[in-house]
């Protein structure tokens, strides 16, 4: 992928981080926001299972070659 397109996106991540109310600078709710908000733990949720996709993915690919040693 180009360099430029990458650090253009990476450079407009920050803009998506104010998406819904709860996220004004001067508001404490933290971490409580993050677990009690169906966007947010929606969003945790998907990452992990593609986490755990990728993970898997890699562990089936290494299993063959150990076998073969």
């Amino acid at each position: 992928m180009n360099n430029r397109f990458v650090v253009t996106l990476l450079t407009l991540l920050p803009l998506s981080l104010f998406a819904h109310p709860g996220h004004e600078a001067l508001e404490d709710q933290g971490l409580i926001h993050y677990l009690t908000s169906p966007l947010h733990l929606s969003s945790l949720l998907l990452a992990i299972i593609v986490a755990g996709v990728i993970y898997w993915r890699i562990k089936l690919r290494e299993k063959p070659q150990q076998n073969s040693k």
